[in-house]
């Protein structure tokens, strides 16, 4: 195998022409059909965000796969890809050996060259889209085109230098290092190769496909919103530092289809009008200061006849077994962690907090509410929500018959008007998911459905076990803790004054969720940063 000296070419415009070559030279073009960075900013596409690349690094290696020299090349827009390059043989070379990775420069480590001292960007497994291709270099005088594509649905897949394997494409995911190599004339570059998305925008559903491409034509019960499908990162590299149990790294590689998500948290009113029995009677859940914590035990037998109730109040004071039967009598299920995360960070846009990434508020989040033992005057002190409830025939705090209960009433915000959106994903109360609890980086591969390597198809963890995870900050929490990505978990069993839960319903004929079981040895995780053999530079 031979150690090629790279050409790079300062652009495809320039590819053409071979008049001059020098002998024996590989001509590459190297695609990918993950959109550009500009495309999500010209088109006004922020859903493609997540998907986008604006970085190949090209690492050239020596037979024993240590890297003998490596450049990165910045491809922000369109017209940089295909990114080209030549490469000059040697006598008696067959092949050269290169490691081509795309990756999006925001979303990766920060390493120090050990050479150097210099930073440079350092690509996060589960961010990347990771080849290793060999391609041949002719001794003969002229110029060879070939082609190659990085495509997204190899993300987090990386190659296994051992069994000399690596992802090519959905079915091919342990094709040789030679396998789809395209040749290709020199005299002009290849087109553009086409956009992929999980589920197409511009397309009808194929032959075969169950449910919708898209919400075009989705009816969705119960006021909920159609969430149409694409790609997101489950997980967060800037949400970490909250603790093992709650820290959102390392992050996954995501395709998500349609579903259908309740507007808001499931409300006293919904299961009143459900006609669903109460669950059995259990203990007032009451603070230091006297108010009643939970919300739906009165209405056991009817709100009391001296107190106005809202009765759009989220439910608490459930357990999981409790949520998913109600969402199960309304014809849903619980939302998984990557339903909820994807809508609460803005459909694949990476957005810090359901509203973008600027720092929550008293009147963004419905957070830092409730006095307690040690916190006496709370950040937010009930600022920018209406009451839960209001005092009868003049009731003051204090008098018989006056109940003040620290939940807020759905849809209420200062200016008191509703909207389309999913409401209150960073606050009010943290949410049931259907996943078991389990640490992204859990060591114990026995027992973690996440520590595995590619990309995931609308995924669920389901284990044995009764620790579920809980999603979203409630109204005790800090501001902080309005993070999308942050997690959390509970006992199944527990009956919580600051958990809720909302509903999901399918968008086709089908459920398109996908339930994870603890990975093979050959499916382990590749979600942290890597860096090869490295040889003399």
């Amino acid at each position: 195998m031979c150690v090629p000296t790279l050409i790079l070419l300062a652009g495809t415009a320039q590819c053409g022409s071979t008049s001059d070559a020098p002998p024996g030279q590989a001509l590459l073009f190297i695609d990918t059909d993950a959109p550009s960075a500009s495309l999500t900013t010209a088109l006004g596409q922020g859903f493609l965000a997540e998907a986008s690349v604006d970085t190949l690094r090209i690492d050239v290696l020596a037979p024993d796969n240590s890297v003998v020299s490596s450049v990165d090349v910045a491809a922000p827009d369109e017209a940089n890809w295909p990114v080209s390059f030549g490469m000059q043989g040697q006598t008696g070379a067959s092949v050269s050996r290169l490691r081509l990775r795309a990756f999006r420069a925001q979303r990766s480590a920060i390493a120090t060259d050990e050479e150097t001292g210099a930073k440079v960007f350092e690509p996060i497994a589960g961010y990347t889209i990771d080849r290793v291709v060999e391609i041949p270099v002719p001794n003969e005088k002229g110029v060879f085109g070939f082609r190659v594509v990085l495509r997204s649905e190899c993300r987090g897949q990386r190659p296994d230098f051992t069994e000399r394997t690596t992802c090519v494409a959905a079915t091919q995911w342990n094709a040789s290092f030679r396998d789809a190599i395209e040749s290709v004339p020199v005299d002009s570059p290849p087109p553009r190769e086409p956009l992929w998305w999980p589920s197409d925008i511009r397309r009808e559903p194929a032959e075969g496909e169950s449910g919708p491409a898209d919400c075009a034509n989705v009816d969705c019960p119960n006021d909920s919103v159609c969430i149409p499908g694409g790609f997101f990162m489950l997980g967060n590299l800037r949400v970490v530092g909250f603790g093992a149990q709650k820290d959102a790294v390392p992050a996954h590689p995501v395709a998500m289809q349609p579903f259908c998500i309740d507007r808001t948290e499931f409300t006293i009113a919904r299961y009143l009008a459900a006609g669903q029995p109460w669950p059995g009677p259990i203990p007032p859940v009451i603070d230091p200061y006297g108010k009643e914590l939970c919300t739906w035990v009165d209405y056991r037998s009817g709100p009391p006849a001296n107190v106005i109730y809202a009765d759009n109040v989220p439910i608490n004071c459930f357990t999981h077994e409790q949520a998913a039967e109600a969402c199960r009598q309304a014809g849903g299920r619980l939302p998984s962690e990557a339903e909820w995360e994807y809508v609460a960070t803005g459909l694949g846009r990476g957005s810090l907090f359901p509203w973008g990434d600027e720092p929550p508020t008293c009147d963004t989040a419905m957070l830092a509410q409730q006095e307690t033992q040690f916190q006496f005057f709370p950040e937010c002190n009930h600022q920018g929500i209406l009451p839960l409830i209001e005092p009868h025939d003049g009731l003051q705090p204090g008098e018989e018959g006056y109940l003040e209960k620290d939940a807020v009433a759905v849809w209420h915000r200062r200016d008191g008007k509703a909207g389309a959106e999913v409401w209150h994903m960073a606050g009010s109360m943290s949410e049931w998911t259907l996943d078991s609890f389990v640490r992204y980086a859990e060591t114990d591969n026995s027992r973690n459905c996440w520590q595995r390597e590619g990309l995931f198809q609308h995924p669920s963890c389901a284990l044995v076990g009764d620790t579920y995870t809980v999603r979203g900050g409630n109204y005790l929490d800090a501001l902080e803790v309005a993070y999308a990505a942050l997690r959390a978990s509970e006992s199944g069993s527990a009956l919580s004054e600051f958990i809720g839960f909302r509903c999901v319903y399918p968008a086709g004929d089908t459920d398109p969720v996908e339930f994870l079981l603890p990975p093979s040895d050959d499916e382990l995780d590749a979600g942290g940063p890597e860096t090869p053999p490295r040889g003399d530079r």
